[in-house]
Formats: C-alpha cells, sequence, structure tokens
C-alpha cells in the first residue's frame, strides 16, 4: 500500500493568478512558490497518484504477460494500461479531453 495522500488532486490557481496550489480531498498538498512554471509543476504534482497507478498497472500487466502467455498474447488489457497513462500525460501538460 502507498503511503501518499491518496488522489485525486487537483490544481487550483491559473497563469494569471498570484498563487497556485495543490489539492486533495484531505487538503492543500503544496503551494507553488511564484515563479515561471507553476502552472506546469502543479499539473505534475497533482497527477503523480494517477501516474504511480498507472505505471504500476502497466508494469504487472507487462509482466503477467511475458510470465504466462509470451509473444500470442492478448494485447487489449495492455493497450488500456498504454491509453490510460497517455490520458495522464494529456493531463500533466494541461491538455484536458
Amino acid at each position: 500500500m502507498s503511503k501518499h495522500t491518496p488522489g485525486k488532486w487537483e490544481v487550483y490557481g491559473s497563469e494569471t493568478s498570484n498563487a497556485v496550489w495543490v489539492k486533495s480531498a484531505n487538503g492543500r498538498i503544496c503551494t507553488m512558490k511564484p515563479c515561471e512554471n507553476d502552472l506546469s509543476n502543479a499539473r505534475l504534482i497533482a497527477a503523480a497518484p494517477e501516474m504511480y497507478e498507472a505505471l504500476k498497472g502497466l508494469f504487472e500487466h507487462c509482466a503477467m504477460i511475458h510470465k504466462h502467455w509470451g509473444e500470442g498474447s492478448n494485447q487489449k488489457d495492455a493497450n488500456l494500461a498504454i491509453a490510460k497513462a497517455q490520458s495522464i500525460l494529456t493531463k500533466i501538460e494541461g491538455v484536458e479531453k
């Protein structure tokens, strides 16, 4: 079991505001000091719990495929894990779909 504050974490503030922070359901995770990359850094931090889960699932699935099915495996679950990771990357980049 992970020891971080459970997600979903969200970004508050904007490029035009004086403050940007990351908040979980339990409260504020962090406040970004004023700098050029506040919003980008906050998006990356906010996506951390989802990235962790996506990568964990991706590696577990890949290990299972390698161990049990080798080259003849069904790629459906692997494709879903990859799509989840790609979705999180768009969130980090600030492009919600």
